[in-house]
């Protein structure tokens, strides 16, 4: 089984004297990712009022780039523990439609569980933002001092730790993919 401290071992040792490979690597997907959005952005805007361009961008976006991400990160843990992969093994996870709708589906889990997270990490800085606007209090007839406007350090804090928590908490659920592709034993 392969846990998370093994995954950061590995990572260490074997990437000592790669880095700067690693983090090329890492730009070059990068940059594609880019492109790709710049494309469906140009594709959105000539075709703005047509439906049929809108489902096709999100045909990309929903189902292509899934199983495309799991395969660069497969990619990238090869490299990392000193495996040689072709660059058509960034297509591996297109094999089968099992992989394709699997890969889907763990995209959707983990980006509802961040957002999930981001909820709730951001709730209180945004209650107490809420409420020291005083607006709400003065529907119910209710009079707030010029002491409760001045709460903004009070968000920044409680903002500054529901980053600390959101960043916590959903890199647990972005890890889940180095985990995937680094047992073969786990569908995605």
């Amino acid at each position: 089984m392969v846990t998370a401290n093994v995954i950061k071992t590995t990572t260490r040792t074997t990437l000592k004297n790669k880095w700067g490979e690693a983090i090329f690597a890492g730009l070059q997907f990068l940059a594609v990712f880019l492109i790709l959005m710049m494309l469906s952005s140009l594709v959105l805007s000539v075709f703005s009022g047509n439906q049929v361009a809108v489902f096709s961008v999100m045909i990309v976006y929903l189902i292509l780039l899934p199983p495309a991400f799991l395969g660069v990160v497969r990619w990238f843990w090869a490299f990392i523990i000193g495996e040689t992969l072709k660059l058509s093994e960034i297509f591996y996870y297109f094999s089968s439609v099992k992989n394709v709708f699997n890969s889907v589906f763990l995209t959707a889990y983990t980006v509802a569980n961040c957002f999930i997270c981001a909820l709730f990490s951001f709730l209180p800085a945004t209650f107490v933002y809420v409420i020291s606007k005083g607006e709400i209090l003065s529907k119910f007839g209710l009079e707030i001092g010029d002491k409760t406007l001045s709460a903004m350090p009070i968000v920044i804090v409680f903002a500054l730790v529901g980053a600390l928590v959101f960043l916590k908490t959903s890199l647990r659920y972005i890890f889940s993919f180095v985990v995937v592709v680094a047992n073969e034993e786990i569908s995605p």
